[in-house]
């Protein structure tokens, strides 16, 4: 039942208003892709062809067509998208403000389709310094040790982050069932990290040769 669940997931994907959906998988595939073993790599290529040729034929059908290749044409004719001219608009009537806002408004302000503004404008720049300061602490912890690589969900959960975090301009992925996927794979890539290091492989204590050794199980 794999391929027809990834297809009709797909196929859900393709009909969703929020293009920018299509952006984080697209490039969240190419991480996931580009830090993978060979092995790995050749499985997510055969799987992505294989998953195409599913798809293609679906797409190509009514009702799904027509709504599809309106998002597609949508994209290359960015002037003429209501959705992007209302994010310019909002841009360009907030980010005055937004950069001179020093306390806020507080969380239970007005929500926006967009991090940037959402944190400046409701937490102000005193909220902002601590909060995004987490989350680059915690992305920092989860990506400088670029040399765990032999877990491939660790990849995964690299690239789903990655993925999240291209939408912060024109989104708010940190809220909530977005929000629930961000700061989910944020706690799992940092247990990892911290699993990692107290229980190494071979290889990455060849990469990290400080790392702690196992330590031996003591008989009560």
């Amino acid at each position: 039942m794999q391929f027809p669940a990834f297809t009709a997931g797909g196929l859900a994907l393709l009909l969703s208003s929020v293009r920018s959906g299509w952006l984080a998988l697209a490039v969240g595939f190419v991480a996931l892709t580009a830090s993978a073993k060979l092995k790995f790599q050749i499985r997510l290529i055969i799987f992505s062809i294989v998953l195409g040729v599913c798809l293609i034929p679906l797409a190509t059908m009514e009702p799904f067509s027509n709504i599809i290749q309106g998002r597609l044409e949508s994209l290359n004719n960015v002037e003429g998208d209501g959705s992007a001219n209302i994010r310019k608009a909002t841009y360009a009537e907030l980010i005055g403000r937004a950069l001179v806002s020093v306390v806020g408004n507080g969380i239970a302000g007005s929500t926006y389709d967009s991090s940037i503004l959402a944190m400046l404008l409701n937490l102000g720049w005193l909220g902002t310094v601590f909060y995004a300061g987490g989350l680059l602490m915690l992305l920092w912890i989860i990506f400088r040790e670029i040399g765990f690589n032999s877990d491939p969900f660790l990849s995964a959960v690299r690239a789903i982050l990655i993925g999240i975090l291209i939408r912060f301009p024109v989104n708010s992925p940190m809220t909530e069932e977005s929000g629930i996927a961000l700061w989910t794979f944020l706690g799992i890539g940092a247990a990892a990290l911290k699993y990692y290091k107290r229980h190494p492989s071979e290889d990455d204590r060849a990469i990290y040769p400080l790392l702690e050794s196992p330590k031996p199980t003591q008989m009560r």
